[in-house]
């Protein structure tokens, strides 16, 4: 049976699904009406009475008001009624039947032109008919509410919040997830004041209480942490640590759902080493979150040697606050930095109080088993090509995991040795689509809480020397460092122009969207573009996530595959947040496959702050700097044309072998990225160089063409007229020399030490 935190959260979640039945283009009575012909379908009358029983308004009628109901229910639905109106970022008294599509808040940033995101209506009959299957196979009780709350984010984030006409700029998503938020944390500071329910006198607290809690937790040391390894097979553990770095979040925010009696809605966010939380404003709540916090503070400082730090911060606000967001999210930032200017406050004594025995460390992070000796219970022992090697249990752990990860789920028990086994804890790492073609009954049953962690699969038996041969050409590995531009001048003016929480929370989810799932599903895509170059390579090219928290990207693979989803990604990120004037930025470092992988991250970070530089929304890779530009996939689809040429095929540069039926060779190749990187400051210097590239060019084509029959020279003359537009024309651009280099290392075969 649920408890009555439970009953009030799932009922403020739910109470605005009658609204669908607008957005599917169905035809319906008033939305809480449809809340309620829903719901009883698969639940109990009790719990759609609660969910359809929320408006108060003048043109409610009696029998759908809170007080048409009695007791307990007529409290939770009162509660609902004002939790709905706190989270709405509109003032709505006839909302029924309208049809605007939900603007795009960040198009309406930077001056950019306000984008309309368009919805699938096979989206909504997904949701409820998941819905359906789901309380019809399961007790109501049995259904993780993480669960509920995946499911929801992805059907219903582009569905707008409202029925009515003119723009909206929040999800129903959001305006559920907030309403049960809210709903929960006014629970609270009502029970805290008449200590049971039935002693409600009723279920609202006043405009200026200050009942709600704005908590920010962020883990710092994160990159520092990640990329701390040094021994044989370092992918298998890169991998463990970022693994383990994904886990943390929803760990720290599934001891807080117990410890402090909330839900799963009352975190907005969960990504990475980042928590946004909307929590009650009762003693009760700040006493156990701070022993809570502290915990974790400690354990996470000894277990990695001071590289990961909690950080966190907490405001308080009122109904009233909501809709003048701004004084709370500039005091929640002011707090937050205070915060990080002492990381070591609460370890300080501490980390004196030991002896380190240097002959007890871990092979794998370095660390001292004395300083770890509260908190790893053993040693392990890990045999790779015949040599042993000694691991502290964090890392053991790390090993443990990957195991699980290549199943595609991994289950958690809690308890104090970090053991991998079935638990009550479900962290599912499989796409959302292909989870919900499972039986949820199967999938759920006995698991108490559910978390969604997008992660690449199948790379724990492969290593850097494996990945850096996956692709076509020279073995070198590139990693990606990627992030948006100026997100802290974006809230500021999310803050100044509307600032209530429903927008603040729209932003930070939908930011957390892109770079969690969006992100995620580019790179486990292939690379297929330009459509002719690749198709004539047989290699797949391998390349995966390292990190991925807030709007921060770390990516690895192969050289071939990474320039391109460089391009593929701020080409998506364009359409998902829809405003030209938001960017995001990109550093690359290629590298030997044994480079040391601390250095080569440090390298692309480097190579991400050259990008932000002046005008930002750049990329930099072969040290240089340049604009995200199609001119990048227009000269790869040039050099992938081929023609037939005395019945034989000729390609402009063959880059599987261009010392074979290839117009421009290798030398050739290497001829022109020598004359387009000399510096040309004077007009002279430059008739130089220019006349210098249309002879290189010239010669190219001045034996084949005479060789070459009449209908065959026409497609040569093509290739002889649209060379120069890249190379002439664009003599100054580093998006040119740096695509050049890029087709050159496409084509070479060893690698140069």
């Amino acid at each position: 049976m649920l408890n009555d935190v439970e009953l009030l959260a799932l009922c403020s979640f739910l109470h605005d699904v009658g609204k669908l039945v607008f957005r599917a283009g169905r035809k319906g009575e008033r939305h809480y009406e449809e809340t309620y012909n829903i719901l009883r379908e698969f639940l109990p009358e009790d719990i759609a009475e609660i969910a359809s029983h929320h408006h108060e308004s003048k043109i409610t009628p009696l029998e759908w008001k809170p007080s048409a109901l009695s007791g307990e229910k007529k409290i939770l639905a009162e509660i609902i009624s004002q939790a709905d109106n706190i989270s709405s970022a509109l003032e709505r008294e006839d909302e029924e039947k309208g049809t605007s599509r939900m603007v795009n808040i960040f198009s309406t940033l930077r001056n950019g032109k306000r984008r309309e995101i368009d919805y699938s209506k096979e989206d909504i009959e997904n949701f409820l008919q998941t819905l359906k299957v789901l309380f019809s196979s399961m007790k109501a009780e049995e259904v993780p509410l993480g669960f509920l709350d995946v499911i929801s984010r992805t059907f219903l984030i582009n569905i707008p919040e409202t029925t009515m006409s003119g723009p909206v700029e929040t999800s129903l998503y959001s305006h559920q997830k907030l309403t049960a938020a809210f709903a929960v944390a006014i629970y609270h500071y009502l029970l805290e004041k008449y200590e049971d329910l039935r002693n409600f006198p009723f279920g609202k607290v006043s405009e200026n209480e200050k009942c709600f809690l704005l908590l920010e937790i962020d883990i710092s040391g994160i990159q520092k942490f990640l990329y701390h390894v040094g021994m044989k097979k370092a992918l298998r553990f890169l991998m463990g640590r970022s693994f383990f770095i994904s886990l943390l979040a929803p760990l720290i925010k599934e001891d807080l759902i117990r410890g402090l009696h909330v839900t799963d809605f009352n975190f907005l966010v969960t990504s990475g080493g980042f928590i946004l939380s909307v929590l009650p404003n009762t003693q009760s709540v700040k006493d156990t979150l701070r022993k809570i916090l502290d915990r974790y503070s400690r354990s996470l400082f000894f277990l990695t040697d001071g590289n990961l730090l909690l950080h966190s911060a907490s405001v308080e606000f009122s109904p009233s606050d909501t809709k003048n967001f701004k004084k709370v999210s500039e005091d929640l930032m002011k707090r937050m930095e205070r915060s990080k200017q002492l990381p070591f406050r609460d370890q300080f004594e501490e980390m004196f109080n030991y002896n380190e025995d240097e002959s007890e460390i871990c092979d794998l992070c370095g660390f001292n088993e004395m300083r770890m000796n509260l908190f790893r219970k053993r040693w392990d022992t890990l045999v790779i090509d015949g040599k042993k090697y000694r691991l502290c249990e964090l890392c053991s752990f790390m090993n443990d995991v990957l195991e699980k990860l290549g199943k595609g789920k991994v289950y958690l028990s809690r308890n104090e040795e970090w053991n991998v086994g079935r638990g009550d804890i479900l962290i599912y790492v499989k796409s959302i689509e292909d989870l919900l073609n499972e039986n949820p009954k199967d999938l759920l049953s006995g698991i108490r809480s559910f978390h969604h962690i997008p992660y690449e699969l199948g790379y724990e038996s492969k290593e850097f020397d494996v990945i850096a041969k996956s692709g076509p050409g020279a073995p070198f590995l590139a990693y990606m460092a990627m992030d948006m531009d100026d997100v802290g001048k974006l809230i500021e003016e999310l803050m100044n122009e509307k600032p209530s929480l429903s927008r603040f929370a729209e932003f930070s989810i939908r930011l957390d969207i892109f770079f969690r799932n969006e992100v995620s599903k580019i790179v486990k895509s292939d690379i297929e573009e330009p459509k002719r170059l690749w198709n004539r390579i047989e290699k797949k090219p391998d390349k995966f996530i390292l990190y991925v928290g807030g709007d921060d990207l770390i990516v690895v693979g192969h050289f071939s595959a990474i320039i391109p989803l460089a391009f593929k990604i701020e080409e998506k990120f364009k359409e998902f947040f829809a405003n030209e004037n938001i960017t995001i930025s990109s550093g690359i470092s290629i590298v030997p496959r044994n480079y040391p992988v601390r250095i080569a991250v440090e390298r692309a970070q480097d190579n991400l702050e050259l990008s932000k530089r002046n005008r930002k929304g750049k990329i930099t890779v072969f040290k240089r700097t340049f604009n995200f530009s199609n001119d990048f996939w227009k000269i790869l689809d040039l050099f992938s044309e081929h023609i037939n040429l005395g019945g034989e095929t000729l390609f402009l540069f063959n880059v599987n072998d261009p010392e074979k039926n290839s117009l421009i060779r290798r030398t050739t190749l290497w001829k022109i990225l020598w004359i387009l990187s000399q510096k040309a400051e004077r007009a002279q210097e430059k008739v130089k160089k220019i006349v210098m590239l249309r002879y290189t060019i010239s010669r190219i084509f001045e034996g084949i063409v005479r060789s070459a029959k009449e209908e065959e020279r026409g497609r040569l003359y093509k290739w002889y007229k649209e060379l120069p537009k890249f190379f002439v024309g664009k003599a100054h651009s580093d998006l040119v020399l740096s695509t050049l280099e890029y087709l050159e290392l496409l084509s070479r075969k060893e690698e140069i030490r």
